[in-house]
């Protein structure tokens, strides 16, 4: 793929990069919310299903949380959980990114083999390079809290904003695990401080609205939830054990992955539109250096 031919591949600033979003978003949206949807059901359910099998030792554990076995098991029954997610999410994320940059760049391309080219070439990858990614983050922020916890924040900040962009370079530069981690912190140090802008922005926008969507999904709970919060005599384990089982519900599963998959589109799409800026500025400068190397 030619990366030039990507309508977006510009210099950008706030409003241009929310208006880009806006107008990528729109086009692809049914394709979009389709998949994020499709995904979201599947992950839910298999969620409920999970959190259905151990309901009882969550039971057990909140009643008495100094109980050290009925912990062990609950959260051993919570690893098939979290390795489904961290798989079927990873392939979306891939996906949904694969997709928008090749709508684009490789149009002759179909969806199957989109979903083909997701699995086989990127999303192992990219698994070993979310991996390596999250043991950055983890150990940066735990050196960074040497310094209180505003070295930690900060630690958090710059390499949270240093790796955002490891997805699109995965895609359209086809790097290793090591070079795609290594790539995204040069591209991004190339405008540091405007990306961070921008992540720190879209970021506030997306947790509002994907609490004012969290609201709504439990909307038809909201009887049960008023109840507890204006009886407060009401155990503490007893509410929390409600709201597991709220996850389980057929009705909360549809509407909860409904809202999300408005919203979960945009992470690999502000990703993405941000990397193509970053690759612009990049392309510019060394265009600069070979003209004065001419001259």
């Amino acid at each position: 793929m030619n990366y030039k031919d990507f309508p977006f591949y510009r210099r950008t600033n706030l409003e241009r990069l929310f208006n880009d979003a806006y107008e990528v978003y729109r086009a692809l949206f049914g394709w979009l919310f389709f998949f994020s949807f499709l995904f979201l059901v599947l992950t839910q359910t298999l969620s409920g299903y999970l959190l259905g099998d151990n309901m009882s030792s969550l039971d057990q554990f909140m009643q008495d949380p100094t109980d050290l076995n009925a912990a062990l098991q609950f959260y051993k029954g919570l690893l098939p959980l979290f390795f489904i997610q961290l798989f079927l999410n990873s392939f979306l994320y891939v996906f949904l990114g694969y997709f928008i940059i090749a709508r684009y760049l490789e149009p002759e391309r179909g969806l199957g083999g989109i979903a083909v080219r997701s699995l086989t070439k990127y999303y192992i990858r990219f698994l070993f390079v979310t991996f390596l990614a999250y043991l950055i983050l983890t150990f940066g922020t735990l050196i960074g809290f040497l310094a209180l916890i505003i070295g930690s924040l900060v630690a958090l900040a710059f390499l949270g904003t240093s790796l955002s962009v490891v997805l699109p370079v995965l895609l359209v530069e086809d790097t290793g695990i090591f070079q795609t981690i290594g790539r995204s912190f040069r591209l991004v140090l190339k405008d540091f401080w405007s990306v961070f802008g921008y992540l720190l922005i879209f970021g506030l926008i997306y947790i509002l609205m994907g609490m004012i969507f969290n609201a709504l999904s439990m909307a038809p709970y909201a009887s049960s939830f008023l109840r507890e919060l204006f009886h407060p005599a009401a155990q503490d384990a007893a509410a929390s054990l409600g709201t597991f089982q709220m996850m389980t519900k057929p009705l909360y599963v549809i509407l909860n992955a409904f809202f999300s998959a408005l919203l979960l589109p945009l992470l690999p799409l502000f990703s993405i539109l941000i990397y193509f800026h970053l690759k612009y500025i990049e392309d510019e400068k060394n265009e600069e250096i070979e003209t004065v190397e001419v001259i």
